[in-house]
Order: C-alpha cells, then sequence, then structure tokens
C-alpha cells in the first residue's frame, strides 16, 4: 500500500520537536531561548517558509527525507479502516534524517555506494524475512525410495 500524503501542518510538528525537543543543548535556558526566538521571529512567516527554516537550522542544506520509524510495512493494520497504527502521519513516529542515511536504513545502500550490495539489516529485509515466516509451510515429501536395477551379465 502506498504511504499517505503528510500535511504541511504534520511536516512542522516534526521538524519542531527535532530542532527543540530532540536536540541537545547545553542547557535548558538555551533552549528555552532558542525556542522563544523561533517563535517571535517566525510567528509572521507561513508554514513553508518555518520549514525551510528550520531544515537550513537542523540539515544545513543536506538532502533530507522523512522517515516513517518504525517502517509502515511493521505497523498494525486496522482492516476496518485500513489505517496504520500507530498512525502513519503522527509527528512521535516520524522524522528528518539526510536521505543517505534514510535510503541505507530502508534499502540497505550505504552512503556514497554507487549500487545497492546486500539488503540484510534493512527494512525491506525485515519485511520479506517476516513475510517467509508467517506463510504457512509445505510439508517436505520424502523421495520414495526404489530398488536399484538388477544388472545383466
Amino acid at each position: 500500500m502506498k504511504r499517505p500524503h503528510i500535511p504541511i501542518k504534520i511536516r512542522l510538528a516534526v521538524l519542531e520537536r527535532q530542532a527543540f525537543e530532540d536536540r541537545t543543548y547545553p542547557s535548558e535556558e538555551e533552549r528555552d531561548l532558542a525556542r522563544e526566538w523561533y517563535e517571535l521571529r517566525y510567528h509572521k512567516f507561513n508554514k513553508s517558509e518555518k520549514i525551510e527554516y528550520l531544515l537550513e537550522l537542523l540539515f544545513h542544506g543536506m538532502p533530507v527525507e522523512l522517515d516513517h520509524d518504525p517502517a509502515l510495512v511493521f505497523r498494525r493494520r486496522n482492516l476496518k479502516t485500513g489505517g496504520y497504527r500507530p498512525d502513519a502521519n503522527d509527528p512521535k513516529y516520524l522524522r528528518y534524517v539526510p536521505k543517505q542515511h534514510h535510503r541505507q536504513k530502508t534499502f540497505g545502500r550505504k552512503p556514497d555506494a554507487e549500487r545497492t550490495v546486500t539488503t540484510k539489516g534493512s527494512d525491506v529485509w525485515l519485511a520479506k524475512k517476516f513475510r517467509k515466516l508467517e506463510k504457512p509451510q509445505k510439508p517436505k515429501q520424502k523421495i520414495p525410495s526404489r530398488p536399484f536395477p538388477k544388472r545383466l551379465g
């Protein structure tokens, strides 16, 4: 199933959490000061401009992608609504990461590699492993033994 669209409001909430809660600061006062300064300075800006500022603050222009953690394939599905549990757009389970690290977590491609050598340890590999384990196993059939043909002569 294709992942649901992530609204700008959710993206902004993720970035604010990463910038002001998850990020380490030398002291609580500096964290509060940084958040207060951000709210005073950027209260007039629209959400897209706030997102641009926070991405620049956190990643300094590096290409980034939103990562679902845990991956959507490992979340429980609600069969009635078709949604995930926890929800796919829950800001607590989303985070921005550099594009290369996201590719390594998802597909197993090492940063700066020309091609993917192995997917071992990646989300794709784990999902395939669990699908195989969940699939019912066919009982192995024993090959019937036959007597060896008698030689003439």
